[in-house]
């Protein structure tokens, strides 16, 4: 079963300081070190014209909780928190169609 995660992010000026060229870079680096995207698919949003609780949202696609579960962990020692460049301002896990799944298992 595939599990869709959102997290929400707020960026730090330590982020905001860094010429947006190398912010592109450097958010690659980051997640790639961390083992991420070899488990799950990353998608993202800017989210800061719209909403005051986060700036950004990462969408993950995963089907494998322990590799998501280990890279998240590793994403989260590592300088794209501990910069701090984002600070999690939430994580709302979610199932898309989840009422599908419902109907299967009741019959």
């Amino acid at each position: 079963m595939k599990l869709s995660i959102f997290v929400l992010l707020r960026s730090t000026p330590n982020w905001l300081n860094i010429p947006r060229e190398q912010r592109n870079m450097l958010a690659q680096d980051l997640l790639v070190a961390s083992g991420l995207p070899d488990c799950a698919a990353l998608r993202f949003f800017d989210a800061e014209a719209f909403a005051s609780q986060c700036t950004d949202i990462l969408m993950i696609e995963t089907d494998d909780l322990i590799a998501y579960q280990r890279a998240f962990d590793r994403l989260r020692d590592g300088p794209f928190f501990t910069d701090p460049y984002f600070e999690i301002a939430g994580i709302i896990p979610a199932v898309e169609d989840g009422f599908k799944l419902l109907d299967i298992v009741a019959a």
